[in-house]
């Protein structure tokens, strides 16, 4: 919830934070100033809204009780392990990761600022692509991927909001759910966190069994948006129309 965010003016180290962008399931992003650099940032605060609070200090994060003690603690756990591996990730069409900072009895994760426009608010019927463009698109952001993957994670959250077009044209991957999905998984709640129609049968049905493949059919999904201007048929609704016998919804 919005009142529990950090207001505008907070200090953490160098950052201060100027206005929320973003509140999830379990954090809250900001967009903030870096003073040391002078340039804008991403904070991304461990924040999971079911299980902590804010502290009467106004910047601690503390579990709700003593029962949510252990799934918040998970979940910071993978929260920075995860971090330590994204701030390793260096690609052109990925959103930069600088820095993360356990502080507060929480963690913060700190991204460059990437302007530019998401896919999802494209009017993708106005612009009429060739074939090799979207070659081009798509062979970009395989080889961001292809870095990601061999980094053992996966984004685990493409879609057309997930995917901006800088201002020099360049394609740049951001927001990565896998440590949402991690600790999603881990609390039960793994459907809350789904895209719709991006999200194939398996982040469903078994979160264990997420891999490469997960983004692969996230990519796909995201490029049949651009191409047709709608989302895909949800793959739950897909595998339930199998099951009766039915042809696939996407055939």
């Amino acid at each position: 919830p919005h009142d529990q965010a950090l207001p505008a003016g907070t200090r953490i180290g160098v950052y201060e934070i100027k206005n929320v962008l973003n509140v999830g399931l379990f954090d809250i992003t900001y967009r903030a100033w870096n003073h040391h650099f002078k340039d804008w940032i991403v904070v991304r605060e461990y924040f999971p809204s079911d299980l902590s609070m804010r502290a009467n200090d106004g910047l601690h994060v503390v579990p709700k009780s003593s029962n949510n003690k252990e799934d918040f603690d998970y979940g910071l756990k993978v929260f920075l392990q995860q971090a330590e591996i994204l701030l390793q990730i260096e690609h052109t069409n990925i959103t930069c990761t600088e820095n993360f900072l356990p502080f507060n009895d929480t963690a913060y994760l700190i991204m460059s600022y990437q302007e530019g426009v998401p896919f999802s608010k494209l009017d993708w019927s106005s612009v009429p692509f060739t074939d090799e463009e979207f070659r081009e698109i798509l062979i970009s952001l395989l080889q961001a991927l292809q870095v990601v993957h061999k980094n053992n994670i996966v984004h685990g959250g493409i879609q057309p909001a997930t995917i901006k077009v800088a201002k020099d044209g360049k394609l740049v991957l951001t927001n990565f759910s896998s440590t949402r999905l991690t600790i999603a998984a881990h609390t039960g709640q793994h459907a809350n966190v789904l895209a719709a129609g991006y999200a194939p049968a398996e982040q469903y049905e078994n979160m264990g069994k997420t891999g490469p493949a997960t983004d692969f059919y996230a990519l796909a999904a995201t490029l049949y948006y651009c191409i047709n201007h709608h989302a895909p048929v949800d793959a739950q609704d897909r595998i339930i129309a199998i099951n009766k016998g039915e042809s696939d919804p996407m055939s």
